[in-house]
């Protein structure tokens, strides 16, 4: 009886040996995920504060060179941001314009008890519907390490929407070779202000 609980207590040992070693991956895989996640998580909010700074750089100033530059600067503390980072910068003026559509409706009655065709009259209903659209000033996109704006255009800014996109390339912490993951992950964000540069400061420009 002894020898029986001996073997008893040595399989459910080893059963617990196999049963961990198959499930210690599985919790090792999400151990690491949830940590890239969080990894992942913190750089987007760093890179939603950078694009931010850069569009009020803009705002201020009416200046893309500047902002860009802003950009570089609040960067630095992600890796190799300038070279796997790509920028869109893009100041629009939103205009509303009034569309008038007539659409027609038919309505038919009939003439009387005994007659098969019914008499149908056509009343054109009149809709009035309000359509926003943009029109570019101005439009500077590339790498960032790389990317310079021109001058930029002479006319009053003041009043228009600048929109910052970035998309970060960030490094994958895990070996690409584990899990067949990618080397990066696109992490994309979008700022927007309104140009509050004076009038005055946009003449002497």
């Amino acid at each position: 009886m002894r020898r029986l609980a001996r073997w008893g207590a040595e399989d459910e040992g080893g059963q617990a040996v196999v049963e961990l070693a198959l499930s210690l991956p599985i919790l090792l895989l999400v151990l690491l995920g949830m940590a890239q996640l969080g990894l992942m998580l913190n750089t987007k909010q760093r890179l939603e504060g950078v694009a931010a700074q850069a569009a009020r750089a803009y705002a201020i100033t009416a200046d893309a060179q500047r902002a860009i530059d802003v950009l570089r600067i609040a960067g630095e503390p992600l890796e190799r941001f300038s070279e796997r980072s790509t920028v869109s910068l893009i100041v629009s003026r939103p205009q509303q314009r009034t569309v008038v559509e007539q659409s027609p409706r038919t309505s038919c009655t009939p003439v009387s008890k005994f007659s098969f065709f019914p008499r149908c009259t056509t009343v054109y209903e009149t809709t009035t519907r309000t359509i926003t659209t943009e029109t570019t000033s101005l439009e500077v996109s590339g790498r960032l390490a790389s990317l310079r704006a021109a001058a930029a255009p002479r006319n009053d800014q003041r009043g228009q929407w600048v929109a910052v996109s970035v998309t970060y390339l960030f490094p994958n912490p895990i070996r690409p070779t584990f899990f067949q993951l990618p080397a990066t992950f696109p992490l994309t964000t979008r700022a927007v202000a309104r140009v509050e540069v004076p009038k005055d400061k946009e003449r002497d420009r």
